[in-house]
């Protein structure tokens, strides 16, 4: 199981504007948003965050490679 350290509310707001500056005042290097994909809204915000990080030089990278874990390893 992983846990996240940055909770973007989606699944409660639809203002994807407020859900979008929530988790970008949160934002630090190693974090992990929990976003869900229930509604077009929060695919709307993680387009948005995606390029938020990208203009900001963060890398975005698979919960695998961020704690050195194989998944479904035997």
């Amino acid at each position: 199981m992983i846990g996240w350290n940055i909770r973007s509310l989606d699944g409660g707001l639809k203002n994807p504007e407020l859900i979008l500056n929530r988790i970008k005042k949160r934002v630090s290097p190693g974090g992990i948003v929990l976003l869900h994909d229930t509604g077009p809204h929060s695919v709307l915000v993680l387009e948005q965050f995606l390029q938020f990080l990208q203009q900001n030089n963060y890398l975005v990278v698979s919960i695998e490679e961020l704690l050195n874990l194989k998944a479904y390893e035997n």
